[in-house]
């Protein structure tokens, strides 16, 4: 199937969803026999390569290789029966299949080497094909898991992509929820932070932008309202001590599971080798002053030692604020009002309150 620029987009595509339909029939739990999956496999991606030797080099393109490694991507997974979590290499490589890429590239070289002894050529490229493979793998520093996209060193990459999902979903799908004052903030509050248990150690500026447009969005405030008002006026914590809080709860939870649970392994495998949030934790008690008890995994010495901590960096924050405020050389009447007085918040309130309030009036 050719086209007039030779790009092979209808050939590659047509026989993208061609296989995409053959994948199906492989059930994820049940059915075939592991070689029988493979073998569906390997059947799939040699109709796909069919005629590889002259538009190999096409797939240089994302736009090409996107259709048949979306293939690979949903069959990998059901030939180990992994789990949808699964990142793709890490499928793939459980699966033993090759990138439809490398295998395209492989059977050119194969061709430009047609006079030579081909049981030995096809032996040397598969191993030139294997080596080019590993290098992709090692070059690939991030992997998904359960939505969280995870990177050697911080959440930036992950932040940064959910970001712009998070502002267009608080102004469209989440739109009504957030800005209704009947449900409760805590509520609203969990389905902004999720998976803060991963990263709620650090602070990162991304997932405070998106918190200053939640905030506006949920009070119905002006665009221009700088976000140490906010938070002063709102009476809402950053969200370095929202996600923090949850990261407190999850290790005090992982402190009371057995000895064998793999959660429970790895957090003293963080402990002993004092990284990620085990180095925060131990930093953030010599900042305040207090007994670091986190190699004990006591649950009930952490949640003592949480609660101190978690009060002490919530201090830390409004004074932050406050000092903001009260030195703003834009916000100038800000530093004159009686702080003493507050007004009437919608924080804390809930459905039955608001009833009270609707019938009183």
């Amino acid at each position: 199937m050719l086209d007039g620029k030779l790009s092979f987009w209808r050939l590659i595509s047509g026989a993208a969803d061609k296989d995409a339909e053959m994948i199906r029939l492989m059930a994820n739990l049940g059915g075939p026999s592991l070689a029988n999956r493979k073998l569906l496999m390997r059947t799939a991606e040699a109709i796909m390569l069919y005629g590889a030797e002259v538009w190999a080099d096409s797939l240089r393109y994302q736009k090409h290789r996107a259709g048949m490694e979306a293939v690979q991507r949903r069959g990998a997974p059901r030939i180990c029966s992994a789990f949808r979590t699964v990142s793709g290499p890490a499928s793939q490589v459980i699966a033993e299949t090759i990138p439809i890429y490398h295998q395209a590239l492989e059977r050119k070289r194969i061709r430009m080497r047609k006079a030579e002894a081909i049981a030995i050529v096809k032996k040397e490229e598969r191993e030139e094909t294997i080596r080019r493979w590993q290098a992709d793998l090692g070059m690939d520093t991030s992997a998904k898991y359960l939505g969280v996209t995870l990177t050697p060193r911080s959440f930036n990459r992950h932040l940064k992509q959910k970001s712009a999902a998070a502002k267009f979903a608080l102004i469209s799908v989440w739109g009504k929820m957030f800005g209704d004052p009947a449900i409760p903030l805590e509520d609203k509050m969990h389905v902004f932070c999720y998976a803060a248990q991963c990263w709620g150690f650090q602070e990162y500026e991304a997932a405070e932008r998106v918190l200053q447009m939640f905030i506006r969005r949920m009070f119905h405030l002006p665009d221009f309202a700088h976000k140490y008002i906010l938070l002063l006026e709102t009476e809402l914590d950053p969200i370095a001590v929202f996600s923090l809080e949850l990261l407190m709860k999850y290790i005090i939870k992982v402190a009371g599971l057995p000895d064998a649970r793999l959660s429970k392994t790895v957090a003293k495998e963080l402990i002993a080798r004092n990284v990620y949030w085990a180095k925060q934790w131990e930093l953030m008690t010599r900042r305040y002053g207090l007994p670091n008890n986190l190699a004990s995994l006591n649950p009930g010495g952490l949640k003592s030692d949480a609660g101190l901590m978690l009060a002490k960096f919530k201090e830390e924050k409004l004074n932050m604020a406050r000092q903001r405020a009260e030195f703003s050389e834009r916000f100038t009447l800000y530093r004159d009002l009686n702080t003493n007085k507050k007004p009437c918040s919608l924080v804390g309130l809930e459905l039955s309150t608001l009833t009270g309030v609707d019938r009183a009036v």
